[in-house]
């Protein structure tokens, strides 16, 4: 079976003037563009250029971090971070100080300018996803590092989650040994499905099997591991599904006009099958494709939205090391249906 591959751009995105080192379109990153872009910018521009479809967006580079980071006055501020003990009032007053410094003196003129040139390249008032991306390979997932803001709109509050993204790394390490932070801003995508393809078993029983974890709404209800996913075993070769097993999913997250929202599913929802065989044959054959870009199993995060599938991560997987979310005790999903409004993945 054909698969039609549709690459999302961004329309008609202008030059960002004199700071192009701040900013970098994902038709310009590569997967060597770790120091760069971060590993999260780096492997999504990889995925365009093998045209996955990801959706549009650009990153706002390293460069432009370190930069921000390098004022005597935040130096200073950095220092006492260092100095401060963990979990104590006073640290967590030095962290908000560092975020008002940072608001008020890291993003200049240039760089807001470049910024803004590159939001409005997304659409009017567009609402996108915005990202920390590590370049360091070991914090691109680390606590207190990777921070993920969903459902921004409008250029105040993109450069209010550029902020948040470069200052929760200096919660997490000492100033000499700051990590490098780039942020991935991308077009929101609410899908309607989403979860996580592994391009082969990650428990390592049939590496001929894509297995695809998938629930109801945004993907954060997987990768949190806020509900059991259905689990769909697809043949490499064939495309065809070998094995499903249709779990009870509590609730679904969806974006609010104040953040994600959870939302319980009725007793028909819960049982539901996820995905069709015509998207399970294309997310087969999406992560295929990738395993081969790539040369090695990927670990893949997916979201539908009105019938389009897009791509909007992959990473090396590492064998052996990823617990199957299906045999996850149900509590968890249980509790997450009590998410408030607001709460952001």
């Amino acid at each position: 079976m054909s698969i039609h591959v549709q690459t999302t751009v961004a329309p008609g995105l202008p030059p960002v003037g004199e700071r192009r080192d701040y900013i970098r379109h994902l038709d310009q990153l590569r997967k060597t563009d770790r120091k760069v872009a971060g590993g999260k910018g780096a492997n999504l521009g990889e995925l365009y250029s093998a045209h996955i479809p990801v959706p549009a967006g650009f990153v706002i580079t390293a460069a432009a971090y370190r930069d921000a980071m390098a004022g005597p006055r935040v130096q200073t501020k950095l220092l006492q971070l260092a100095d401060a003990p963990e979990d104590t009032e006073a640290r967590a007053r030095l962290h908000e100080e560092l975020v008002s410094l940072l608001r008020e003196t890291a993003i200049d003129d240039g760089l807001r300018s470049a910024i803004r040139q590159a939001y409005r390249g997304l659409g009017d008032m567009a609402r996108v996803a915005v990202r920390s991306s590590a370049t360091l390979a070991e914090l691109d997932c680390a606590a207190g590092v990777d921070q993920t803001f969903t459902n921004v709109r409008g250029e105040d509050a993109l450069l209010d989650a550029v902020v948040t993204c470069w200052s929760r790394p200096a919660v997490s390490a000492r100033a000499e040994a700051q990590p490098a932070i780039a942020v991935v801003v991308q077009h929101m995508i609410d899908s309607d499905k989403a979860g996580i393809a592994f391009s082969s078993d990650p428990s390592g029983a049939d590496p001929s099997h894509v297995l695809i974890h998938a629930a109801f709404g945004l993907g954060a209800v997987v990768v949190s591991r806020q509900v059991t996913p259905d689990t769909y075993a697809v043949d490499k070769k064939s495309l065809h599904l070998m094995n499903a097993c249709v779990a009870q999913k509590s609730h679904k997250i969806v974006a609010g006009d104040s953040g994600d929202l959870g939302i319980a599913l009725d007793a028909e929802q819960r049982g539901r099958r996820v995905l069709d065989d015509h998207e399970l044959c294309e997310l087969a054959s999406f992560a295929v494709q990738i395993e081969r870009h790539y040369g090695a199993p990927q670990e893949i995060e997916w979201a539908i939205f009105e019938g389009t599938t897009y791509i909007l991560r992959s990473r090396d997987l590492p064998p052996h090391s990823v617990q199957n979310p299906a045999s996850l005790d149900t509590t968890s999903a249980v509790r997450g249906a009590t998410m408030k409004e607001g709460q952001r993945s």
